[in-house]
C-alpha cells in the first residue's frame, strides 16, 4: 500500500521519469524493510543479542511534562498508543533510559499492523536523527529515504524596491521540496518518526527544529511524532504538543517483568526487599537488574554495585553502545570528571545544603564552591546544569525552575562515594540527617566494619537512638562485606549498652550478630573487658574497659558497659577465629 501511494503521487503530481520511478519503488521498498526490523527488535546495553519488541515491552504511560505541571503532578492514564488516535503532532520527553526510542518502534509496529481507521497514519517514515547527514535538511532528508530526486534550481525576481534577486532552492518535479514533500506526506497518510533531536549536532539542530515546525504547521492528514531527552529540550518547537513518559508503576513493574521472566514472582521479591525502588522506574535501569537476574538467579548481594553500574551506564556506556560521543563544551569534563564533579555536588546538596531539590541558585551556590577544583570557568554554572542534564540523565528538571537528582538512590550513593573517599569523615554530621549516603558509604569503603565503627564511635559522632536504628535498618539492606575488625566490635558493644531501656534498638543490634565477622568482631572486643563487681538489671553483665591497643586510638570506647549475658559469654574461640590484628 506504501508504494502505490507513493507510486500514485509521483505519477499524478510529479511526473518524474521511469528510471526515477523505479528507484523510488526500490528506496521505499528497503525502507519499509528497514522500518520492519528496526521496529521489532530491542537491544540494550550488556545483551548479547536482539529480543522482539512485541514480546518485552509494554505500553508506557505519557502525561504532562513535570518542568509544565511541577513537582506533584500525577500521571495520567494515557498510553502510549494514544499518540497515534487523533491529530495532532507530539513531541515526546524521558530522560535517558525512559523507552523514548522503544515507544517509537512500539507506535510504528501498531501503524504496519493494519489496524487503522479512516484517519489513522498508514505508512511510517522513520529518520534516526543521528543518522543525520550534514548535508542534508530535514525536507531532503525526507526525499532521499524515498528515493526522489532532488535539484536545485534558479529563481530570479525583482523586488519592490526594484532590485533583481536570484535565489537556490530546491525543487522535486516542478514543485518547491517544501511543498511536494508535505503533499506527499499528506497524500501517504504518513506519521514522520524522528528519533532523538537531542542527538542532531548542534549545528544542524536549529534548522531541522524549523522545519519540524513548518511541516506541523502544513500537513492536513499526515502525522509527526519526535523525541527528545528532557534536560535538552530548551526551545519551543512550534506546532508540536510536549508530552512526557512516565515512570514505571509498581503494576508496570511486575508486567514487564512478566515479559522478560518465566517465573518473575522471585526477582519481584528480590527486588522489593533491595533499597532502590526508584531506579526501578526507568526501563532501561529495570532491564539491566532483568538482565542480571536472568543471567545470575538472583540480584547483586550489595545494592552499591547496582548504583554504580546504573551510573556508569548513565554517564558513558549508553551512548558507547549505540556510537554517540556528547562533546562537552569544557575542556577535559569528561564522564569521569563529571562523575567525580557529581558526586562532590551529592555531597554539598546533601551534607551542606541538606537538600533532595533544589533550586538554579542552589546549584550555583554549590558550583561556585566546586568549580575552581575541577577547573571549570566560574561564570559558566547554568551552561553546566543544563549539561549535566542533556548529556547524563541524572539530573532532571522536576518542576518550574525545581531540580532534583533523577533517582534518590543515585543521590545517596554519588554523596556515600565521595564521603567514603575522604581522608576522614567531614565536620560533625549527625547520623540523623544522611543515614542512606552513611549506609552506602558502610557498604562501599575497603573496611566496612572500621568505617562503622567510626561513624558510630568516632571522635564526631552524633545520634539520636531512633536515628541510630534507621541508620543501621538501612546498613543492613545494603549488605555490606564485613571483616572481622575490632572497631566493629567496640561499636556493637556501644550500641548494646545503649539498648538496655530501648528492646528496638537491642533488636537491630542483635540482628547484626547474625553475620559471622560481626560475631567475631565482639568476640575479639570483649577480650579487652573485664567484668565487673557490682549489681547490675536482669539478663545483664557490667564490664569494664582494660589498656587499649594503638590499633583502636580515635574511637570514642566506653570506659564501662552493660553487655546482655548471653552477648557478654561470647569468647574467642566461640567467635571461631584467632586475633587478625
Amino acid at each position: 500500500m506504501a508504494v502505490d501511494r507513493v507510486l500514485d503521487f509521483v505519477r499524478t503530481k510529479l511526473r518524474l521519469s521511469e528510471t526515477d520511478e523505479t528507484n523510488c519503488i526500490t528506496a521505499v521498498q528497503h525502507h519499509c524493510r528497514d522500518v520492519e526490523r528496526w521496529s521489532g527488535q530491542v537491544q540494550l546495553f550488556g545483551m548479547a543479542s536482539a529480543l522482539t519488541v512485541d514480546e518485552v515491552t509494554i505500553p508506557l504511560r505519557v502525561s504532562t511534562p513535570r518542568r509544565f505541571g511541577g513537582v506533584t503532578v500525577a500521571a495520567s492514564d494515557r498510553v502510549d498508543a494514544s499518540l497515534l488516535a487523533d491529530q495532532r503532532n507530539y513531541l515526546l520527553l524521558g530522560d535517558q533510559g525512559a523507552g523514548k526510542t522503544t515507544t517509537l518502534k512500539r507506535l510504528v509496529r501498531h501503524t504496519l499492523s493494519g489496524d487503522h481507521d479512516d484517519t489513522s497514519p498508514l505508512f511510517p517514515i522513520v529518520l534516526r536523527l543521528r543518522e543525520f547527514s550534514p548535508e542534508h535538511s530535514l525536507l531532503s532528508a525526507i526525499a532521499s529515504t524515498l528515493g526522489l530526486p532532488v535539484s536545485t534550481r534558479t529563481r530570479t525576481f525583482t523586488t519592490l524596491s526594484g532590485a533583481t534577486v536570484t535565489r537556490h532552492e530546491l525543487g522535486l518535479g516542478d514543485w518547491s521540496l517544501d511543498h511536494a514533500i508535505v503533499d506527499l506526506l499528506d497524500h501517504m497518510r504518513a506519521v514522520l518518526v524522528l528519533d532523538a533531536l537531542d542527538e542532531l549536532l548542534p549545528t544542524l539542530r536549529r534548522g531541522v527544529e524549523h522545519e519540524i515546525s513548518w511541516l506541523a504547521r502544513n500537513a492536513e492528514h499526515a502525522k509527526l511524532i519526535a523525541t527528545c531527552r528532557t534536560g535538552d529540550y530548551t526551545t519551543l518547537i512550534e506546532g508540536l504538543d510536549v508530552v512526557e513518559l512516565c515512570p514505571l508503576s509498581d503494576a508496570d513493574v511486575a508486567a514487564f517483568a512478566q515479559r522478560w521472566l518465566v517465573q518473575p514472582g522471585e526477582f519481584l521479591q528480590d527486588l522489593s526487599v533491595l533499597p532502590i525502588h526508584d531506579l526501578r522506574e526507568r526501563p532501561l535501569f529495570l532491564a539491566q537488574l532483568l538482565m542480571l537476574y536472568g543471567r545470575y538467579g538472583s540480584l547483586p548481594s550489595q545494592p552499591a554495585s547496582l548504583y554504580r553500574r546504573i551510573v556508569r551506564l548513565a554517564l558513558e556506556e549508553w551512548d558507547q553502545q549505540r556510537s554517540i560521543t556528547r562533546a562537552s563544551a569544557y575542556a577535559d569534563f569528561s564522564p569521569e570528571r563529571k562523575y567525580d564533579f557529581l558526586a562532590a555536588l551529592a555531597f554539598h546538596l546533601t551534607v551542606v545544603q541538606r537538600r533532595i531539590t533544589f533550586s538554579e541558585a542552589d546549584f550555583l551556590h554549590a558550583y561556585h564552591e566546586l568549580s575552581g577544583r575541577f577547573l571549570l570557568p566560574t561564570e559558566s554554572g547554568r551552561h553546566i546544569l543544563m549539561e549535566l542534564q542533556s548529556h547524563t540523565g541524572l539530573i532532571a528538571e522536576i518542576g518550574e525552575s525545581v531540580f532534583a537528582f533523577s533517582h534518590l538512590s543515585l543521590q545517596e550513593y554519588l554523596c556515600a562515594d565521595y564521603l567514603v573517599r575522604q581522608p576522614v569523615l567531614p565536620g560533625t554530621q549527625p547520623i540523623d540527617q544522611i543515614p542512606g549516603p552513611l549506609a552506602i558509604a558502610v557498604s562501599l569503603s575497603a573496611s566496612p566494619g572500621d568505617w562503622l565503627a567510626h561513624v558510630l564511635i568516632g571522635t564526631h559522632s552524633q545520634y539520636t537512638p531512633q536515628g541510630v536504628k534507621l541508620f543501621l535498618t538501612r546498613v543492613a539492606t545494603e549488605r555490606p562485606a564485613y571483616g572481622v575488625s575490632v572497631g566493629l566490635g567496640f561499636a556493637l558493644l556501644h550500641l548494646l549498652s545503649q539498648s538496655i531501656h530501648d528492646a528496638d534498638l537491642r533488636e537491630v543490634a542483635e540482628a547484626m550478630l547474625e553475620t559471622p565477622p560481626v560475631r567475631r568482631s565482639v568476640a575479639l572486643a570483649l577480650d579487652h573487658f573485664v567484668l565487673m563487681d557490682q549489681e547490675a538489671p536482669g539478663g545483664w553483665m557490667p564490664m569494664r574497659l582494660q589498656k587499649l591497643s594503638a590499633k583502636v586510638r580515635g574511637l570514642n570506647v566506653p570506659d564501662a558497659i552493660l553487655v546482655p549475658t548471653h552477648i557478654a559469654t561470647i569468647s574467642r574461640r566461640a567467635g571461631g577465629t584467632d586475633d587478625p590484628h
